[in-house]
């Protein structure tokens, strides 16, 4: 009897949702606690996404905007997909704005902004500055940040 290869081996998914995209998953929020829970929640649902989609999924966690845009500038997410989730109010008088002026927008990326303030200038600010998405921080955000993410890596499965 033939052994099948792992590279041979495919599931009934693979017909409808093969994916082999590299994706950087980022998280940049001041606050310990949650940018510890996002992590943690966006880490352990990125396991199932691993496995439906075979999509390679890699997880960053950055405390203040300077240290987030120095890896960005030193094209730490180059030649992958990337969804950045990024609180709006980061400490030392920056923004979520400050980092969406300092990169530039690519349509290959996501960016979602997380603001505990539901303001209507401020999301049509950053949407204009390339951001996606606005979501309110809430006791959902955790569950609209991993459907958006599944989202992404689903449209891209969708479209290979």
């Amino acid at each position: 009897m033939k052994e099948v290869s792992q590279r041979e081996r495919r599931t009934f998914l693979d017909l409808f949702f093969p994916s082999t995209e590299k994706y950087s998953v980022v998280v940049v929020d001041d606050d310990d606690y949650f940018n510890r829970l996002m992590v943690e929640v966006l880490n352990d649902f990125s396991s199932n996404l691993k496995i439906l989609y075979h999509a390679k999924i890699k997880l960053y966690s950055f405390k203040t905007a300077e240290s987030f845009i120095q890896s960005f500038q030193n094209n730490q997410f180059r030649n992958t997909r990337a969804v950045y989730f990024i609180d709006y109010f980061l400490g030392n008088n920056k923004n979520a704005a400050d980092i969406l002026r300092k990169i530039e927008s690519d349509k290959r990326n996501r960016v979602v902004i997380i603001s505990e303030k539901k303001n209507y200038q401020t999301a049509q600010e950053t949407i204009e500055l390339g951001a996606t998405q606005f979501i309110r921080k809430d006791q959902f955000t955790n569950f609209m940040c991993t459907t958006l993410l599944e989202e992404f890596v689903r449209e891209d499965a969708s479209n290979y």
